[in-house]
């Protein structure tokens, strides 16, 4: 049986097709992007339309493709009623979503009941939600379902809406994890009667409709299933294979540090740490930083290779990158990103490679996670020399790198038969760096951003 995955990221769109045994078989991929608006930044659906329609075609031109299953990321949903979209897609980083702060920040649930922390711009669904409603009314009295971004790509399939409980549960404000039931700010504004329903990951929705199978220029012979957050799905295969306490850090945009087995007491909401819902629906320990962003922001167009010769330079020369080099959200997003010292234009990809592990460390340290192996998954396992720098600063744990560079989709399409067993995916154990003076460098870096 061949799976096919529709993964949508925030900076890069992906197609891949799986068969029964897990191997990849096909993937095409291209740059995502908003647009601009009116009526404010939102996704391109057609764009990403006519991705999947091309890559569709050419795949079933040499494959026969049994199910579709689509994977986005979070703080997304969409407005919706029979006809489609009654409002585009709000992109998350639409910093106008804070103007409505003073009416809804009041109207927010407690964090232990939603382990949803306050975020900014519209990183809270409701927050782009009441925004809609309160800034766009007219429009908004005409919606009749809310789905999460997952699903809108499930309605465009099959006509079906539905929200997956995991990304129900990424910091919307809109779900109450302990009672499994919509908040009272989703009840007081009368999203909880939008809010279609609540689904499994792995539930089958239907089959591809003949619309869609003629838009897209394939046989109406594709069983839609109804999808999952991106970071959940990157989770997946090590909840399939993996005994708890274990930590994945998931890399992409964002840097996702989701601890199975870990106390949610330990959350510290200020410092952007939530409890994500996984595919099973249980609340997981998280905690977030814009990583692949910033490490882009500090390395520039630098296209030297990370090196441990500049790494030693650093620590020997008190060169610190203090976070942040974003404002959507992390543990230090108030802080303005500064570089201490001097860097040479050619040491930039180095010195991103030290910020990002630097910034992995201390999310662990935050979250309070002293056991248990961890898991580098996604794009930053790529980086040896930065997970050995993590290695290095985490002497009591085992450090990992997924081998498997498609390890969203791949968990995506683990829903297929997620009922069934899994093999473990193969990972790479880490030897920590050997860096003189490492540990007095990380400690003096945390003084400086308290």
């Amino acid at each position: 049986m061949n799976t096919a995955v529709l993964d949508v990221g925030k900076t890069n769109l992906k197609f891949v097709v799986f068969d029964d045994a897990g191997v990849l078989l096909f993937e095409r991929q291209m740059p995502n992007a908003s647009l601009p608006g009116p009526p404010y930044p939102h996704v391109d659906v057609e764009k990403i339309w006519n991705f999947l329609g091309s890559s569709l075609r050419e795949a079933t031109k040499r494959f026969k493709i049994e199910t579709l299953i689509p994977t986005t990321h979070g703080a997304s949903g969409a407005v919706m009623n029979e006809q489609g979209l009654v409002l585009p897609i709000m992109d998350y980083e639409f910093t106008n979503a804070e103007d409505i702060n003073s009416r809804y920040e009041p109207l927010r649930d407690a964090f232990d009941k939603t382990y949803s922390p306050s975020m900014p711009a519209g990183l809270n669904v409701g927050r782009q939600l009441a925004w809609q409603k309160w800034n766009l009314s007219e429009d908004f009295e005409r919606v009749t379902k809310i789905v999460g971004y997952p699903q809108y790509w499930v309605w465009r399939l099959c006509g079906q809406f539905a929200f997956d409980i995991c990304s129900m549960g990424a910091h919307t404000d809109l779900w109450l994890s302990g009672e499994n039931k919509p908040s009272k700010l989703a009840e007081a504004l009368d999203f909880d009667k939008l809010i279609a329903p609540i689904t499994s990951p792995w539930t089958e929705m239907g089959m591809i409709s003949a619309k869609a199978a003629s838009d897209l220029g394939v046989e109406p012979n594709i069983k839609i299933l109804c999808g999952i957050h991106d970071s959940n799905a990157a989770l997946l295969p090590y909840l399939a294979s993996r005994k708890s306490p274990f930590t994945v850090l998931s890399t992409g945009t964002w840097v996702v540090v989701m601890a199975v087995g870990h106390s949610l007491t330990s959350l510290k909401p200020d410092m952007d740490m939530l409890g994500n819902i996984d595919a099973e629906g249980r609340p997981t320990a998280t905690a977030k930083f814009m990583g692949g962003r910033e490490f882009a922001t500090i390395a520039g167009d630098c296209i030297n290779a990370e090196a441990t010769e500049d790494i030693r330079h650093f620590i020997a020369s008190s060169v610190f990158p203090l976070p942040s080099f974003n404002t959507s959200g992390g543990p230090y997003a108030a802080r303005q990103g500064e570089i201490v010292g001097t860097v040479k234009p050619e040491q930039r990809n180095s010195l991103a490679t030290l910020y990002a592990a630097l910034m992995c460390t201390v999310t662990l340290d935050n979250l309070e996670i002293e056991q248990g192996d961890l898991i580098v998954d996604g794009s930053f396992a790529q980086n040896h020399l930065l997970c050995e720098i993590i290695a290095a600063l985490r002497p009591k744990q085992n450090l990992f790198v997924a081998k498997d560079q498609a390890g969203t989709a791949r968990g995506a399409a683990m829903l297929a038969t997620w009922r069934q067993p899994h093999a473990a995916p193969e990972a790479s154990l880490v030897k920590p760096a050997e860096l003189f003076g490492l540990k007095t460098y990380y400690e003096n870096w945390k003084a400086l951003i308290v």
